[in-house]
């Protein structure tokens, strides 16, 4: 039952996007999940450079 109100409110929210009034709404959406991806892509590309710290090894090249 718990499942069923969760798609409930998906659709919900999904149907209330698609309107008019919310787009406001949607352009924050969009720019909390642009700045989420650059805030990830740099967190990963950080942590693969800290690899071969975090292994214990140096790269050929030092």
């Amino acid at each position: 039952m718990a499942l069923v109100r969760i798609i409930d409110l998906v659709v919900r929210v999904i149907r209330y996007l698609a309107t008019p009034e919310a787009r406001f709404l949607r352009a924050g959406l969009v720019t909390v999940a642009v700045c989420g991806a650059l805030v990830g892509a740099a967190g990963v590309i950080w942590l693969l450079a800290q690899l071969p710290a975090l292994l214990g090894t140096v790269p050929a090249g030092q």
